[in-house]
Order: C-alpha cells, then sequence, then structure tokens
C-alpha cells in the first residue's frame, strides 16, 4: 500500500491559529484511522497544548522550522522566539510525538557561523537527538514577482535586498554560496545526527 504524504501548514502556519480556527485537531482526528496518509504540520509556533493532550500519532508529524535568534527576532514577527520552539519540541517529544527539524530557509547575514552554530548547539543541548526524526536544509528562494512585491513592501530588509541570482524566475543565492551554506549547516548537524537523517 503506497502512502500518501501532506504538508498541511506550508505556506500558513495551522497550529499558530489553532485556538482560532482548530484546524490542525481536525486533521489529527481525520488521519487516525489512515494508515495509508501521512500528514506534516509545519510551524514557527509553540502553541502545542493541544497536542500535549491528544495520543500521538505515528502518521502525524510536527515539523518546527528554526531561525537563530536574531534573524527570528528581526524578520520573523508574531511567531515564537527560537527558544520557545525548542521548548515545544522537547515538551512533544516527552509526550512521544515524532518531530521534524526544518532549518528552511537558511539565511546568509553577518555571523552566518556563528549564529547557526550557536543555534544548533542550544538545541540539541535542550532535547533528545535520538527521537528526532530527521533534519531538512534549504536555502532562501523566492520567485522574483514576489520578491519586488515583498521588496516594495519592507524597503529596510536585509535579507531581502540581498544581492540574489536569478535563475529561471527564482531568485536565490549563488551555486557557491548555496554550496557553502548547506555545506556548513550539515557539518554542524553531524556532531548530533547520522548523515542519513539529514535531507537537503
Amino acid at each position: 500500500m503506497k502512502t500518501l504524504y501532506l504538508c498541511v501548514s506550508y505556506d500558513t502556519d495551522l497550529l499558530a491559529i489553532e485556538n482560532i480556527c482548530g484546524f490542525s485537531e481536525k486533521w489529527y482526528h481525520f488521519i487516525e484511522d489512515k494508515k495509508d496518509l501521512k500528514i506534516e504540520l509545519r510551524t514557527k509556533s509553540g502553541n502545542i497544548d493541544k497536542f500535549l493532550n491528544l495520543k500521538p500519532l505515528d502518521n502525524f508529524i510536527i515539523a518546527f522550522t528554526l531561525s537563530p535568534e536574531n534573524i527570528a527576532l528581526r524578520n520573523e514577527k508574531y511567531t515564537a522566539s527560537f527558544k520557545n520552539r525548542v521548548k515545544a519540541i522537547k515538551e512533544l517529544q516527552e509526550k512521544g510525538w515524532k518531530v521534524r527539524i526544518c532549518i528552511d530557509p537558511l539565511i546568509y547575514s553577518d555571523n552566518f557561523e556563528k549564529n547557526y552554530s550557536q543555534m544548533i548547539e542550544y538545541l540539541f543541548n535542550k532535547i533528545d537527538k535520538e527521537k528526532i526524526i530527521d533534519v531538512s536544509i534549504g536555502v532562501f528562494r523566492i520567485s522574483k514577482e514576489y520578491l519586488k512585491k515583498m521588496r516594495n513592501q519592507n524597503q529596510n530588509s536585509e535579507i531581502l535586498y540581498y544581492p540574489f541570482e536569478c535563475i529561471d524566475g527564482v531568485y536565490t543565492y549563488s551555486d557557491k554560496t548555496k554550496s557553502y551554506m548547506i555545506n556548513f549547516i550539515k557539518e554542524q548537524f553531524l556532531k548530533y545526527i547520522d548523515e542519513k537523517k539529514i535531507y537537503i
């Protein structure tokens, strides 16, 4: 039997608005008896109280997108702080939930190496590395038209005004910069987890 993998919270953080809409719990109950369907709920929220009181499901993954604290504070308004996300990961692990770590998008900025290495070190000092199902790594990329709109709305953003390269209508870092960033982050994770758990 083939399993369908569905990311239900990729463009909208359902967990962040769970107290308003309750969609995350509805997905939970929808797949309770559907072994051929796997759900990934991606979030930058620490709003996990409801899930701490639900029985973990093998086919329900909660994926946390993490950024260094200074980047999150400047660019991820109205989200949980980095430390609050780590706290949420730890609490979910203790309840038996499957948790994925997403370092996506990687942002190149001043003190890139220091910021990300300290972030990863803090993360694994707080959580159980054996219970992390995997880690995904990806760099910043955005369509040409959407970047134009975002720049008009955020004219002081150091991230948006980085000199990206445009490839097939998508702005991202140069191949050289992407390779350096990804390899550096991968090496940091290899200090704690097996390479088989790292997806790029």
